[in-house]
């Protein structure tokens, strides 16, 4: 992660930039300690704005501007940094994905790095177009993430 970026983020949260620290910390423990998943295409930007849905069913994902190779964790880490709750939970996300492929061996962590990293990169841009309201609750998804980083 680039200087600028980290700066920007501890600036984003004042008082409590330290968590950024600790974010880095948990990130780069978990990074050491499994191997990488098999890369594939993903959206990294994936998020209920970008659904297509007719009848509750799903039926297109728009804007792909964003789109790399990397984890296909990451748009699952991507969904638990900004979605993770009613009426649209990760479990849900995932039921769907293993209907379609099995989720890598340690899973978890990895999801869990790429949401530190995530919510890191939401510091760094709620601090550039200022929007303090958002940076304290990204700041708040980044704690929960570090608390569940340390449980693995």
């Amino acid at each position: 992660m680039p200087d600028f970026a980290i700066k920007r983020a501890r600036a984003a949260l004042g008082a409590g930039a330290s968590l950024v620290d600790d974010a880095l910390e948990a990130l780069a423990a978990i990074v050491a300690s499994h191997a990488p998943d098999e890369p594939t295409t993903v959206h990294s930007d994936f998020g209920t704005e970008h659904l297509l849905v007719d009848g509750g069913r799903i039926t297109g994902i728009i804007d792909w501007d964003e789109a790399t190779v990397s984890s296909p964790m990451a748009d699952l880490a991507n969904w638990d940094s900004y979605y993770d709750w009613e009426p649209h939970p990760t479990s849900a996300l995932i039921a769907g994905y293993e209907r379609v492929r099995s989720l890598p061996d340690g899973h978890f962590a990895i999801r869990t790095a790429s949401a530190l990293n995530t919510t890191i990169w939401g510091l760094e841009y709620y601090h550039r177009v200022n929007n303090p309201g958002a940076a304290r609750w990204t700041g708040e998804r980044l704690a929960h993430f570090i608390a569940r980083a340390a449980a693995l």
